[in-house]
């Protein structure tokens, strides 16, 4: 079975520590899970927000399991 978190989950430590997509890709991937859904209100700046996302996936090896709105 594979898994996924949701930015969501991570959204009090992205705000407080002030991380960004690789922040939260490498802290998924020390989880050991496969995949990511990222919240696209949480990113802040909308601009570049797919490139970023794009390039914490090919980084890591994550798979994006969603995108929410």
């Amino acid at each position: 079975m594979k898994k996924s978190i949701c930015h969501y989950s991570f959204h009090r430590t992205w705000k407080e520590k002030n991380w960004d997509c690789d922040k939260l890709a490498d802290a998924v991937k020390a989880l050991g899970v496969e995949g990511i859904d990222f919240h696209a209100r949480l990113l802040g700046s909308t601009v570049g927000a797919p490139e970023r996302i794009l390039s914490s996936l090919k980084r890591t090896g994550l798979t994006l399991s969603g995108l929410s709105l």
